[in-house]
């Protein structure tokens, strides 16, 4: 195995003592993989800012770090072309969102008006609404709500239930599609 025979350079772990890190080995098999999964179109976010048809889905992620005023822009390209890869067959996605129910939930940002958004009309909860529906296959969907989300921090008397339809609001729970859901208690 190439883990244990072909290692150029070491590195002392700084998180665990006595352990030895390999760097190199440590993210050359994931670089690959995403170096070769090619986007489909053309994502053009300004006019010097651009990515064009076939270029490496890496390069989303690097003018995202470059230019984060397109950062929230560039996610969506993102998830749309992992959720493209998954359905073709190219790997297996696993999608793990916490506190997921914020997704359907009042917000605190204000609009140029003063009035409060809706999350709605927030671009990253619309890029994350569209990863967890139902247009993709070859892949798995954790969701992971909490009440906290939902509580008003004055209020000690009102006990919040568990349950998904609770936990997401009606919109939520439609949104999401699912036959059945799986309730982990602490």
């Amino acid at each position: 195995m190439a883990l244990t025979r072909n290692v150029e350079e070491v590195q002392m772990s700084t998180f665990k003592q006595g352990r030895i890190n390999d760097p190199k080995n440590a993210n050359q098999h994931v670089w690959k993989v995403l170096n070769d999964l090619k986007t489909d179109r053309d994502y053009e976010f300004t006019k010097s800012e651009r990515i064009l048809a076939g270029k490496p889905i890496t390069d989303l992620v690097e003018i995202s770090i470059s230019a984060p005023f397109i950062a929230t822009d560039s996610v969506g390209g993102l998830f749309r072309e992992l959720k493209r890869f998954s359905s073709a067959g190219s790997f297996k996605l696993f999608v793990a969102i916490d506190l997921a129910n914020s997704l359907w939930v009042k917000t605190l940002v204000k609009k140029p008006d003063r009035t409060y958004a809706s999350s709605s009309d927030l671009t990253l909860v619309k890029h994350f609404r569209d990863l967890i529906s139902s247009d993709w296959k070859n892949g798995c969907i954790l969701l992971i709500a909490d009440k906290s989300e939902l509580a008003n921090a004055r209020d000690n008397l009102t006990v919040l239930r568990n349950t998904p339809l609770e936990l997401f609001g009606e919109d939520g729970f439609h949104a999401i599609e699912v036959s059945s859901f799986f309730i982990f208690r602490p």
